[in-house]
């Protein structure tokens, strides 16, 4: 069927169906009687294919009747949007439902279809536009200038459903808008988004429909983006009132800087600024205020005159070469650096962690801080490893020299030069791996402790083997180098049991016999004054190995400590 013979109303639609029902009845009387079945079964489908899609429009139709119904026409027409069938309606004093021949549904699916999307997107402005009218309900400046606009557009929409429907999508999305800028009391943006609604209204020609669908749209949205700039203005200015708000006891106080700097930073201080320049200025300005924070915590923190000078020296940097995000991270990284030694000064203060502050002040100020301040912290994390192993350590093991590597670190702190602790840091991380302490002694079984006596011999050059603990009459352990053969006893003592001298004299009983050429007692604490003077009466032929002797040759040997303790 063409365009032009289209149906145009449901009743034209149901009676031509009632004709062709009539007709085939007829064809069907004549064809019955003269026998002609392939004809009559022909009829008979298309009469079932038209029904069927008499029965789809109906459907269809009766969605959009209940999109059209569900509208509230009364706020619709307050604000400015008056549908023509509803004005008939009115004229007649019809309560239920609009005339026929005034609101006439298409017999097209397609266009059925794209009508009702049409009136469902306006009853989504209609719940928007609800929720931005005054308490009354009464329109704005805003709101009927929109609804004028949709009014003079709707004839259009039987013609172009999906463009008007972007049409109404379109300006939903501006009375979202202004809804925001109501929100944030923003009466200037409002003022502003009257005007521009004013012009796009006037821009329209004396003939309201001339303006193309597509280009409507495109103000529409031109409008809303214009409002999204403008609430990020609003936001923008209450961030920046904010930072104002702060400064005085942050920036001010402990960066020794004037709150105009705010202004200088966003460009407010020379009119309008782009949003662009307004964002990144307020972002230095709140970074500027953290950092202040960070430097009162700091002062409170340590309370020294080092510290004092932070503002002067911090604010002085800023002054001189300028304010940007560079130059924040590098003081960022220098109070970094600053509360690292000052910590390490704190611990260890006979050592002058404190001139690697001084050094970065002076550098600082003569604004030549080239200095990677990762080597600086790595060369206070350097020295405060140093210094705590001399703490923790035996300093009479063989392998430790407190002075020299003490004044490793103090000349390298002084002189703020990384490469001299370096080496000495590196030297006490191998040793970490590897030194024994006398607190690892037990953290042992007794036989995994007696194991790893025999392991020590054994890394010594000894042919070791363990003996039955109950038969090994006092010989935990034999063993042999160069011909020579040594027992030796095995005593895991708590450090205040000591091991006294009848241990020693049942051992030595064996060199009484001839069955060992030397022996050895080996204990994880300590021995009696009478153990050690009964011991010197034997010479090299008895040994005695304290638990401080035994951590240095466990740390000399290739046992490495406990995982733990």
């Amino acid at each position: 069927m063409a365009e032009g013979d289209r149906l145009r109303s449901r009743n034209e639609y149901a009676a031509a169906i009632e004709c062709y029902e009539e007709a085939a009845d007829v064809i069907d009387q004549r064809l019955t009687e003269s026998g002609g079945k392939t004809l009559q079964t022909e009829v008979e489908l298309n009469l079932q294919k038209a029904r069927r899609q008499k029965r789809v429009v109906e459907q269809r139709i009766a969605k959009l009747d209940s999109a059209v119904q569900q509208l509230d026409y009364e706020l619709l027409a307050r604000h400015g949007f008056e549908l023509p069938y509803r004005r008939a309606v009115i004229a007649s004093e019809t309560v239920e439902e609009p005339p026929e021949v005034v609101y006439t549904p298409p017999s097209n699916l397609e266009v059925i279809d794209a009508m009702t999307a049409y009136y469902d997107e306006l009853g989504s402005f209609e719940e928007q536009l609800a929720s931005v009218a005054t308490e009354g309900g009464q329109p704005t400046a805003v709101t009927e200038p929109l609804g004028e606009m949709l009014t003079a557009r709707h004839p259009n929409v039987q013609g172009d459903p999906d463009g008007e429907q972007a049409v109404v999508g379109a300006a939903k999305t501006v009375l979202e808008g202004y809804s925001i800028l109501l929100q944030k009391d923003d009466h200037n943006g409002v003022s502003e988004l009257t005007t521009r609604l004013e012009k796009l209204r006037n821009d329209r020609g004396a003939d309201a429909v001339d303006m193309a669908a597509q280009e409507v749209v495109r103000r529409l949205h031109d409008v809303r983006s214009w409002i999204g700039e403008r609430a990020r203005r609003v936001d923008l200015q209450s961030q920046a009132s904010d930072v104002r708000n702060k400064w005085p006891g942050t920036a001010g106080t402990h960066l020794n800087l004037d709150v105009d700097v705010v202004a200088r930073l966003t460009g407010t201080d020379a009119g309008e600024p782009s949003l662009s320049q307004f964002n990144s200025g307020l972002e230095v300005a709140e970074r500027l205020v953290t950092l202040a924070s960070e430097v009162e915590t700091v002062r409170e923190d340590y309370r020294t005159p080092l510290v004092d000078e932070l503002p002067a020296v911090f604010g002085e940097y800023l002054h001189t070469g300028g304010i940007n995000g560079a130059r924040i991270d590098r003081l960022e990284e220098i109070l970094n650096a600053v509360e690292a030694a000052l910590d390490a000064h704190r611990q260890h203060p006979s050592h002058p962690f404190d001139r690697v502050v001084d050094y970065m002040y002076a550098e600082l100020n003569a604004e030549r801080f080239d200095e990677d301040t990762a080597a600086l912290l790595q060369l206070i994390e350097n020295a405060v490893a140093v210094l705590e192993f001399l703490n923790r350590v035996d300093a009479a093991h063989p392998s430790v020299q407190p002075a020299e590597w003490k004044e490793s670190v103090d000349t390298g702190l002084k002189t703020v030069s990384p490469e001299l602790v370096e080496p000495v840091a590196a030297l006490v991380d191998r040793m970490s791996e590897t030194y024994w302490e006398r607190h690892h002694l037990y953290q042992f079984e007794w036989e995994e402790f007696e194991r790893l006596v025999a392991l020590v011999f054994e890394s010594n050059g000894y042919e070791t083997r363990a003996t039955q603990a109950t038969r090994d009459g006092g010989v935990d352990i034999w063993a042999q180098q160069r011909g020579d053969r040594v027992a030796i006893e095995v005593k895991q003592f708590d450090t205040g049991n000591l091991v006294g001298r009848p241990v020693l004299q049942k051992l030595a009983s064996h060199i009484a016999t001839g069955d060992a050429d030397q022996v050895i007692v080996v204990t994880s604490s300590d021995f009696t004054d009478t153990a050690r003077q009964y011991a010197k009466d034997f010479n090299q032929k008895m040994r005695l190995i304290d638990g401080t002797q035994l951590a240095q040759m466990l740390t000399e040997s290739d046992q490495p400590p406990p995982l733990t303790g």
